[in-house]
């Protein structure tokens, strides 16, 4: 009886490609449809290799060898039990294709009774899909390509209010400024949201150094700093984040730090603002 999972190691640069996949798995089961008979032979080793039969790396062999023909794309040596024809195989079904070495790709896949649950699961998985945006089957990839590009378009537009928010919100905190110094908390923001904020501040009239810290979604801190360059930006994202066992860096007009401690945002933005001179009354 055939094994429901199989694997084969073999020589190749790079991933395969999906095309390349389909054709192979194409052929195998081509081939386990015509049920051919699965022929073995024992032979002297030198004449199995004028035969063409292939000896797969790694594997030894005496000076007699055992030959095994199945079908018409596969001659090998082998001294493992077969099946007695190519129908008992079953369908074939690759799963993965992976790199297990320099030069070395494995293809796994499922025969028989596998292949067949794993088809039956992706038909169920198919017809949820299906049921759930109302389409035929037929119709899941056009339904998709236009749920995804809806997703874009929403995407797109929620960038833009959050743009006009930033900017906003850079316009009261510059108001904040004391001696051209920003020192703020803005929790839930992303490092990359309070990178653009600082920068937007930092941007505004007679703003010149500018650090906003806070905590992304309650359990990590994100800090950000955005100067003219008369003060150090990296230096000082590393002092402020060490306060929260953190740090992070940048260049010297703009920075950003991570940390873990969220219980001591304030502290950190408050070894900021003694940084710049400004006290901790902004925030």
């Amino acid at each position: 009886m055939a094994p429901d999972r199989i694997r084969f190691d073999f020589s190749h640069q790079g991933q395969v490609a999906r095309e390349e996949l389909e054709a192979v798995e194409d052929l195998a089961n081509a081939d386990v449809i015509t049920d051919d008979q699965v022929v073995i032979r024992e032979m002297p080793r030198a004449d199995a290799g004028r035969s063409g039969a292939i000896a797969f790396f790694g594997d030894k062999y005496g000076d007699l060898v055992r030959v095994v023909r199945a079908g018409a794309h596969s001659t090998e040596l082998c001294g493992g039990t077969h099946v007695g024809a190519l129908g008992m195989i079953g369908p074939v079904m690759i799963t993965s294709e992976s790199s297990i070495g320099a030069g070395t790709r494995r293809i796994e896949a499922l025969t028989g009774p596998g292949a067949l649950a794993l088809s039956t699961e992706h038909r169920r998985i198919l017809d949820e899909a299906s049921r759930l945006l109302r389409v035929d089957p037929e119709g899941l990839v056009p339904a998709l390509d236009k749920l995804t590009e809806r997703q874009r378009q929403a995407d797109k537009e929620l960038s833009g209010l959050r743009s006009k928010s930033l900017d906003a919100d850079a316009v009261v905190l510059a108001d904040m400024a004391v001696d051209g110094a920003v020192v703020a908390r803005r929790d839930g923001l992303t490092a990359d949201q309070l990178r653009d904020l600082a920068q937007a501040v930092r941007r505004r009239p007679n703003v010149h150094k500018v650090v906003i810290g806070g905590s992304p979604e309650g359990t990590k801190v994100a800090i950000a700093a955005a100067t003219d360059g008369s003060v150090d930006a990296g230096a000082l994202v590393k002092q402020v984040a060490a306060t929260v066992g953190g740090g992070g860096g940048g260049t010297r007009e703009s920075a950003t730090a991570g940390g873990r401690d969220t219980s001591r945002i304030d502290e950190a933005l408050g070894v900021a603002a003694g940084a710049l001179g400004i006290g901790d009354g902004q925030r």
